[in-house]
């Protein structure tokens, strides 16, 4: 359903451009307009498998667990590296943080849509308000690292953590309140 409705995108393009390039004075209406809707057709579809895979139950309550993991691990890596902040070297942040969080933030971010399916736009948001604030104030540490600056490093690392642990007790609240 996804591929048709791409392709469906792909050719109101395609016929769109074409209707446009052939007249130089004014686009014909009558021949642009079919191929408009063909592409808002191509849209709605892909919009629609989308959403139907994404709230397939299964997949929620997998991506749900993965999302759980992800952000224990960005926790208990946030606090690590608060733990050792005195110990290293502040130009050895950057690294730490290249080292440890990537790969759990960039996962988390693209499931997080399963919050929004399993407890609605508004958990949603607020879980992730909090773990956008301690996204940035992570490329905060890493940037006042890489400057050399380090009680803003050190300021920011306590922040980032901080968010990070309210993202995951809001978390862990939703998911408890909706097995409940």
């Amino acid at each position: 359903m996804r591929l048709f409705g791409q392709i469906l995108v792909g050719l109101g393009f395609l016929g769109g451009a074409l209707v446009a390039v052939l007249e130089t004075d004014a686009v014909a209406l009558n021949q642009f307009l079919p191929f408009l809707l063909l592409g808002v057709a191509g849209v709605v579809t892909v919009q629609l498998a989308m959403k139907r895979e994404a709230s397939h139950g299964g997949k929620i309550e997998a991506n749900l667990e993965e999302l759980a993991e992800a952000l224990s691990r960005i926790v208990d890596r946030a606090r690590k590296l608060e733990q050792e902040k005195s110990s290293l070297s502040v130009y050895d942040l950057p690294g730490r943080i290249d080292e440890w969080l990537p790969n759990d933030v960039t996962r988390f971010v693209d499931i997080r849509d399963a919050m929004s399916h399993a407890w609605g736009s508004q958990t949603y948001g607020n879980i992730m308000s909090h773990f956008a604030a301690a996204e940035r104030y992570t490329n905060r540490v890493w940037s006042a690292a890489s400057d050399g600056y380090i009680d803003e490093a050190h300021t920011y690392v306590d922040r980032a953590r901080e968010q990070f642990e309210e993202a995951k007790r809001l978390f862990e609240a939703a998911r408890s309140s909706a097995s409940s």
